[in-house]
């Protein structure tokens, strides 16, 4: 499961009195890479007060905000597939900066409105043949796939999107609209407080994710965990499944990075020879990934 959580939020909301026409295309961000599906029906009665209770309880979502993203799995995924780790800053004019760490050192990539900038170290190249390479943003569809092979799929869905990811808080604040919320155990934030869990489980016809939220007594969501049902047990989470985001403030100074000036223009025949950056070995961590029950 990838996460299609680049794929901006346009749809209504229960937080903050957010206006009709920013629903979540959370459910797309969290269901586009699962097949269709549908909400769940809420219960009645106590389980509406408690959903009730935990939209009062949310913060409005931000527009700028600092997350990380890691795909779960085992560590032979990590060896053959690119940047499934990464860390990523939304800035309040919707510029998305995006790191990772790379074979050929910390790749960078810079989302704006009208064109996508994508350092070398994200690419197999001659060194010094070039800084930086620029796709305008109507081609970003179009050479989608050819991203997908060299940048891997986690990293392409934020590269492609077409527009900035939504912070956690519009992510549950758009499950709670449709889903029942199940209690889980709490995780220990950064500087030490105790976020509650709540898990919602999204059916559809194709698949049926469960996903993860956990917030904080501040009423900030902390992270947001998606993963795949098991066979036969929706609702039941897939071990090795899915993806983990943990969101972090934006500092007050922070300030989006400028496009690069010496960008070059991607075309078609070098995208076809561009492959990512070759390691040099792999340690593989043998067993299923291990819980992680603290940020």
């Amino acid at each position: 499961m990838v996460p299609a959580a680049a794929e901006g939020v346009q749809a209504t909301t229960v937080v903050g009195g957010w206006q009709r026409g920013r629903r979540l295309v959370v459910l797309l961000v969290l269901l586009t890479a699962v097949g269709s599906c549908a909400s769940s029906p809420s219960g009645g009665g106590d389980d509406a007060a408690a959903v009730l209770a935990l939209e009062t309880r949310l913060a409005e979502p931000r527009d700028s905000f600092r997350f990380a993203y890691r795909a779960r799995g085992t560590g032979v995924l990590d060896c053959v597939l690119p940047n499934r780790q990464l860390d990523g800053t939304v800035f309040p004019d919707d510029t998305v900066l995006l790191t990772t760490e790379t074979p050929g050192g910390r790749g960078t990539a810079i989302v704006e409105a009208d064109a996508v900038y994508l350092s070398s170290e994200l690419f197999s190249v001659e060194p010094d043949t070039w800084d930086w390479l620029r796709i305008d943003r109507q081609d970003v569809e179009r050479v989608r796939p050819q991203l997908t092979r060299i940048l891997g799929a986690d990293l392409t869905s934020y590269v492609a999107a077409s527009g900035p990811p939504p912070d956690g808080n519009a992510t549950v604040a758009a499950m709670l609209e449709g889903d029942d919320a199940q209690p889980i155990d709490p995780i220990r934030t950064p500087n030490s407080t105790l976020a509650d869990g709540f898990r919602f489980v999204v059916e559809g016809d194709a698949a049926v994710p469960v996903v993860d939220g956990w917030i904080d007594p501040d009423g900030e969501v902390a992270r947001v965990q998606v993963r795949d049902s098991v066979a036969g047990a929706p609702g039941t989470p897939a071990p090795d499944t899915g993806w983990v985001l943990d969101y972090l403030p934006l500092p007050a100074d922070a300030t989006a990075p400028e496009a690069p000036t010496d960008a070059v223009a991607a075309t078609d025949d070098a995208l076809t020879e561009l492959a990512p950056p070759m390691q040099d070995g792999c340690e593989l961590e043998i067993g299923r990934e291990p819980a992680d029950p603290s940020l």
